[in-house]
């Protein structure tokens, strides 16, 4: 879509606005699992309504396949550059920033969101709602920023409640869990193109030695045992885990062992940090597979899984934590997939650090290629499931589908040189001798 400016005080994002930006040459929306949500634009200082774009001003654009309009207000501006301007803008969410909240005190979530509505000084155009029923001490002492309190160091609405926020135009609703475990699958032969896989142990340990003090630390209380570790036949690598906020009072031994126990066993902090980079067709977004696109759509908060049992990558129930959309194109321009653990500074005050920022491992970057292609037609396989595609491709082919099988795809040329495919079922067994309806897709 076309992004539309709106002026500063235009609430309702419904109509065309002050302009509709169509010279626009590019515009991204970049929206991270409780964490950034902003949009970067690029604009020619020769192009249509320019002059109009202003800081303070609203950028309506979409932020991912939903086709939901979001409000984006702008920040800041480039100098120009080749005859282009930079501007970026922060959700419209964002000025919660410059709101602030009288003092509260709440102990369940539902009480905390009513209370902080009605306590924000000259009232305030947003809504605060929730699906959890999470109970907890949330103590406002000062006037604080409404967006501080949602999310940071510690007394704010993460820390004590948990959850994961979603910001939609002026309402903000704080889920359990965004989106959904799907069966989207990202596999070698189907839609994986390429991967590599890093492996960081840097900030890995497998032992904690585990503390209370009272405020004024004069009292300490740790183990006898000292440490814990989840395997004493290792060479040990330990860290200090202060439990003094877990407990309203002095815990015995015992209470201190099994919370020690609970948050290492919940934190592994032991596996070290994977990282894994992969370009895929997103099959969703193809013509040839529009008719399964809502089995394939993935979004924030969705799972998915990543195969490619040739480096021995099996990725089970990888969330997607972070999506950079392209409006103009209408599709995802890079998707960052991980498992969520928890740091040592996560295990001791479920703090939510960076501003938000849940931390991250065993990441995977998805990035989404802009220039493919892609041909069907009719094979034939021999008698080892492989077929000539040289009339199906004229770049790198990355992937594909058969039609009405479920069917992995490798990639490889003949002795000749020309393009070739070998088709297998789920169990590696080669779809040989059969005439099979096929969509390649390709890089140029």
């Amino acid at each position: 879509m076309k992004p539309i400016l709106y002026s500063h005080d235009e609430t309702t994002f419904t109509s065309a606005g002050l302009a509709i930006l169509s010279d626009c040459i590019s515009f991204t929306v970049e929206e991270e699992l409780n964490g950034t949500y902003e949009a970067e634009f690029e604009y020619p200082i020769t192009g249509r309504h320019y002059d109009l774009i202003q800081e303070g001003m609203i950028v309506g654009a979409t932020h991912d396949d939903s086709g939901v309009l979001q409000p984006f207000e702008i920040y800041k501006r480039s100098a120009p550059i080749d005859g282009k301007v930079t501007f970026n803008a922060h959700h419209i969410s964002y000025r919660l920033s410059k709101a602030v909240t009288l003092p509260f005190t709440a102990t369940t979530l539902a009480a905390a969101l009513t209370s902080l509505a009605s306590r924000i000084i000259g009232g305030t155009p947003f809504s605060f709602s929730t699906d959890m029923a999470a109970t907890g001490e949330l103590k406002i002492e000062i006037p604080t920023a409404v967006r501080a309190m949602l999310g940071g160091e510690e007394n704010t609405l993460l820390q004590v409640y948990g959850g994961e926020f979603e910001f939609n135009n002026f309402d903000v609703i704080l889920h359990d869990r965004r989106g959904e475990d799907t069966n989207v699958e990202i596999r070698y032969g189907k839609n994986l193109s390429d991967l590599t896989q890093e492996i960081d142990e840097s900030e890995a340990y497998n032992a904690i030695v585990p503390f209370w003090k009272d405020s004024s630390k004069a009292t300490i209380v740790t183990l006898p045992e000292q440490y814990i570790a989840h395997d004493a036949d290792a060479d040990l690598t330990m860290m200090p885990l202060d439990l003094s906020s877990d407990f309203n009072k002095k815990p015995t031994v015992a209470q201190l062992r099994t919370k020690a126990n609970e948050k290492f066993e919940a934190g592994k902090p032991w596996t070290p940090n994977e990282t894994i980079e992969v370009d895929f067709v997103a099959l969703w977004q193809t013509d040839e597979y529009s008719q399964y696109a809502e089995l394939q759509r993935v979004h924030l908060g969705d799972s998915v899984s990543v195969y490619y049992p040739a480096l021995g990558v099996i990725a089970n129930s990888q969330r997607v934590v972070k999506t950079v959309y392209n409006t103009l194109l209408d599709r995802y321009d890079e998707i960052t997939l991980n498992q969520l653990k928890e740091t040592l500074a996560d295990m001791q005050d479920q703090s939510v650090t960076d501003g938000m920022n849940t931390a991250i491992s065993d990441a995977v970057k998805l990035t989404l290629d802009s220039v493919r292609t892609s041909a069907s037609g009719s094979v034939t396989t021999d008698a080892n499931g492989v077929a000539n595609i040289n009339s199906l491709t004229s770049g790198t082919p990355v992937g594909g589908t058969v039609s009405g099988v479920e069917a992995y795809i490798s990639f490889g040329n003949n002795s000749s040189g020309s393009r070739t495919a070998r088709f297998t079922y789920a169990d590696g067994t080669p779809i040989a001798g059969q005439s099979l309806s096929v969509t390649i897709y390709s890089l140029l």
